[in-house]
């Protein structure tokens, strides 16, 4: 799972240069170093549940946050549909969630 949502944030990068957002771009750096960090910590044999358990249960509760603001806003990311813009926060923190859940069970 992270892995995955590791790969999908790697397109955010594009997406924020595209947009030359400045603040987003350091943002979504930082967000993929925070992903791609874990997963290979995870990946090298460090026992993490701790780990997994608060990044993902912190990315779920950010994620949670977004999906509000854009329900109940009308601020758009490049006249992309809401209902795209929410499906696609909905994966993410679905990812989050799945993620959070395996943490405790490992």
């Amino acid at each position: 799972m992270l892995a995955i949502m590791s790969v999908g944030l790697f397109g955010a990068i594009f997406e924020r240069l595209d947009q030359r957002e400045i603040g987003s771009m350091v943002f979504v750096l930082l967000n993929n170093l925070g992903h791609w960090g874990l997963l290979l910590a995870l990946a090298s044999g460090l026992s993490g549940s701790g780990l997994v358990i608060a990044f993902s249960a912190l990315m779920l509760s950010g994620d949670s946050t977004k999906l509000a603001f854009f329900a109940t806003s009308e601020f758009t990311i490049r006249n992309a549909a809401k209902a795209l813009v929410l499906t696609v926060i909905s994966l993410f923190a679905l990812g989050y969630a799945i993620t959070l859940a395996l943490g405790f069970f490992v």
